[in-house]
């Protein structure tokens, strides 16, 4: 009886053994396919699509590298209508953004000199 339980005890190491090798080898078989999958699948570069009011002969699409992901972009779309929109109109209302967008975070002499040079540039 004790013969057969050394034998039967040897079998089971046996089993656990064969059974542990084979857990190894599908998870590294599972961890490459893995791998190649978030390789396939991975982020590498952020860009936009150009919207219908853009002229897409002028718009330019940046990639921006990973770490971008987590910056906020404030942009804005100004368009000039030569039939209804003058040069200082364009100026006037680029410049009110510049002074909206900087007004809370610089000091007001930065905020008007950048307002002015955005008005200034404009025209």
């Amino acid at each position: 009886s004790l013969i057969k339980l050394q034998a039967e005890q040897i079998w089971l190491k046996a089993e656990a053994t064969n059974a542990a090798i084979d857990l190894g080898e599908q998870i590294i078989t599972s961890e490459r396919a893995v791998r190649d999958l978030r390789e396939k699948f991975a982020q590498t570069k952020i860009s936009k699509m150009v919207e219908s009011p853009m002229n897409y002969e002028l718009s330019e699409v940046k990639p921006f590298p990973l770490s971008f992901d987590s910056l906020k972009f404030d942009v804005q779309f100004f368009q000039v209508q030569e039939s209804e929109d003058s040069s200082a109109a364009l100026a006037s209302s680029i410049s009110s953004h510049i002074s909206s967008t900087f007004s809370g975070a610089w000091q007001p002499s930065v905020t008007a000199e950048a307002s002015q040079s955005a008005h200034s540039t404009a025209m």
